[in-house]
């Protein structure tokens, strides 16, 4: 059963404070509840209502089945070895979670020895470097890489045909010196023309919406232009 609050005059408890008298607490609220009628009216109907949950749940009705509960778990066998079986599978999970993150993504290897951007092709047995102007085709999925000389700000872009840009390297990575293989792959469309991928590399944070707007407008061309300071600009160019 649900009470409704009592009307609450300017010198009345709180509601819960007339719950708690009700259970035997604040029973410097007896005063006030005795000349209320609004606050002895809630109390009188939380004391019955307390009567009449006790005389439906008879306490040794309640002890009772908690016997019974304790009697069945008693019964049941002992499962010891679940929490051992269980933490097995969680450490060789784990442990093939860090052989999974140490060993490179599809077999990426990086060629050569110069600093810069490096574009990777999926094929069956591993990956393969993308070369300037090399045929590519929809549905050839691609990973990137980029090997640096120092720490700093890195981005990776991509530029199609129709001149739409898009960030592919997830956001503007922090990277320490050495082979960066960029989380996540593209798939390409069947749109035709150039795909310019370019890096930029920077000691400086990117900003990466002028970047953008920069590069719209020049798939066409034989070069790209980029303005951004002290900052490294590599590209491979694939064909579609």
């Amino acid at each position: 059963m649900s009470l409704k609050p009592p009307f609450r005059g300017p010198g009345c408890p709180a509601p819960a404070l007339l719950e708690a008298f009700s259970a035997g607490d604040q029973q410097a609220l007896g005063s006030h509840i005795a000349g209320c009628t609004d606050c002895r009216a809630y109390v009188d109907g939380l004391i019955s209502a307390a009567a009449e949950f006790k005389r439906a749940r008879p306490t040794e009705r309640f002890l009772g089945q908690i016997e019974r509960l304790e009697a069945a778990k008693q019964r049941q066998p002992k499962r010891w070895w679940w929490p051992v079986v269980a933490g097995g599978l969680v450490a060789f999970g784990l442990a093939l979670a860090v052989l999974r993150v140490m060993a490179p993504p599809d077999e990426t290897r990086f060629k050569g020895a110069g600093s810069g951007l490096q574009v990777f092709l999926r094929q069956a047995g591993g990956s393969v470097v993308v070369t300037e102007d090399q045929k590519l085709h929809e549905g050839d999925e691609l990973r990137f890489g980029f090997r640096a000389t120092a720490a700093g700000h890195l981005v990776v872009l991509q530029l199609d045909g129709a001149d739409q840009v898009a960030l592919r390297s997830g956001g503007q990575l922090t990277v320490n010196p050495g082979e960066i293989v960029v989380p996540g792959a593209i798939a390409l469309d069947g749109s035709p023309g150039p795909e310019w991928f370019i890096s930029v590399f920077s000691p400086q944070l990117l900003d990466v919406a002028s970047l953008q707007q920069q590069l719209r407008g020049q798939s066409k061309r034989d070069h790209l232009s980029l303005e951004c300071g002290a900052c490294q600009v590599d590209t491979v160019r694939a064909q579609k």
